[in-house]
């Protein structure tokens, strides 16, 4: 073998040495990106996510009665849909109304 060989040391990132310390999975900051953060719990998430939905009808409604009476963008006849459904439940019915109408008058 040749002394080139035996000198050649292995090329390192810019701006670290071989000596720099190299963080494992088994240290703390590695284990955990973001510590003494919680997540939310998935229940929480779905009640929001609910909650977002029913809620944006208001704001959406002459889209989505252009969308379901008009030639309007069939997406948003489907994608309220659901909220149609439940508006068979009469006391949901009720509340929906008074909402949109909150938000049209």
């Amino acid at each position: 073998m040749s002394d080139d060989a035996e000198t050649f040391e292995s090329p390192t990132p810019t701006g670290t040495s071989a000596a720099d310390p190299v963080l494992t999975a088994t240290e703390p900051a590695a284990a955990e990106p973001h510590p003494g953060r919680r997540r939310v719990p998935i229940w929480l998430r779905v009640i929001i996510f609910l909650t977002c939905y029913v809620l944006s009808i208001g704001p959406m409604f002459w889209v989505w009665c252009d969308a379901e009476y008009f030639s309007g963008n069939p997406l948003v006849r489907v994608f309220y849909a659901p909220l149609r459904l439940l508006c068979g439940i009469q006391f949901f019915e009720d509340w929906l109304n008074r909402y949109i109408n909150w938000w049209i008058a």
